[in-house]
């Protein structure tokens, strides 16, 4: 019985030594940092006024399209559905949240959003998904 045991054993031992090391992560430009930094802060941002614009929480899917110019001032917004048909099977799209996040999503406070993520007009859109699940 054991000699089995140890013959897996040292099978294991040895294909895990045969294993090739993972390379070093390939450390992250400035850039790259910012673009990350700027969609976690914007989408904490929309969220927080999602919340606002769902109180009780129903189950619901929008997406809100900002147009921001370059002074990073809100110049239109405006929720509508899901456009990503994967998202949209998931939750239904809730007219009544998307009412209310039309009227609120002139609050939201973006963070400034980084140079290379600009578009080359005047003005550059930030789409911003907004799912709800069940809450359980």
């Amino acid at each position: 019985m054991l000699k089995p045991c140890l013959i897996l054993l040292t099978g294991c031992l040895s294909l895990a030594a045969c294993s090739t090391p993972t390379p070093p992560a390939v450390p992250k430009s400035a850039d790259e940092l910012a673009n990350e930094q700027f969609v976690r802060l914007a989408m904490q941002a929309v969220y927080l006024v999602g919340r606002e614009a769902n109180p009780e929480w129903h189950q619901a899917s929008l997406e809100v399209r900002y147009t921001i110019d370059r002074q990073n001032q809100i110049v239109d917004c405006q929720a509508r559905p899901v456009s990503n048909p994967e998202l949209a099977d998931k939750l239904p799209f809730n007219a009544k949240v998307a009412e209310r996040m039309n009227r609120l999503c002139w609050q939201t406070v973006l963070p400034p959003m980084p140079s290379k993520l600009m578009d080359e007009g005047p003005t550059s859109e930030l789409i911003a998904p907004l799912l709800f699940p069940e809450q359980a």
